[in-house]
């Protein structure tokens, strides 16, 4: 990983604590960036206040929010208070609320598939221009590009609203291109004749 920093900052030899303004860490599958980052060197955690930004290189997913925090050793990224995860799409961009998002940082398979998991939890909303949804939690795994919804989740299309106990959305490209619902599955439709 590595670290830079633009305003300078603090070290502390006996504590091996370190505070730097206006900095970054970076490594393989991130990019964390905040106005005060803190780190425990002994620990090896970093914790970052103030316009917090972590983006996923490989899924071109960005998280921002007003706290972060990175456990280098378990490869944990946590980010919370006004979290918001953005994805790019086809022509559209995806917009995922929720009170806490956690990515895991895991190496690729050995065919080079992406291993990111990224989970939000409590008052999950989606929103993009043609779709809308909440749920109580939420799961993206980078490996097979879907999104698992759960806790109750309820989605809005059109006329139409969409329930069940579980719902994936399944990307393809920057599209959605499947949707499964499981388990008490309801679709209600506006009939318009």
């Amino acid at each position: 990983h590595t670290l830079t920093t633009h305003e300078g900052g603090e070290y502390n030899t006996s504590s091996q604590q370190s505070t730097f303004a206006q900095s970054k860490v970076e490594t393989a599958a991130y990019t964390l960036h905040g106005d005060l980052l803190r780190l425990d060197k002994t620990e090896e955690i970093y914790t970052v206040t103030g316009h917090v930004k972590l983006v996923a290189k490989e899924d071109g997913v960005i998280i921002s929010g007003d706290y972060g925090q990175y456990q280098k050793k378990k490869g944990i990224a946590k980010v919370y208070g006004n979290a918001l995860m953005t994805k790019i799409l086809e022509e559209d961009t995806l917009y995922l609320s929720a009170d806490t998002f956690v990515a895991t940082e895991k190496e690729p398979t050995k065919d080079g598939t992406d291993n990111t998991i990224v989970r939000a939890y409590h008052n999950v909303k989606l929103y993009k221009k043609d779709f809308q949804g909440k749920a109580d939690s939420m799961v993206y795994q980078g490996a097979d590009s879907t999104i698992y919804f759960y806790g109750d989740p309820i989605f809005w299309s059109n006329a139409s609203q969409l329930t069940a106990d579980a719902i994936h959305i399944l990307l393809q490209g920057k599209t959605f291109h499947e949707m499964h619902m499981t388990t008490r599955a309801f679709v209600a439709s506006e009939d318009v004749t």
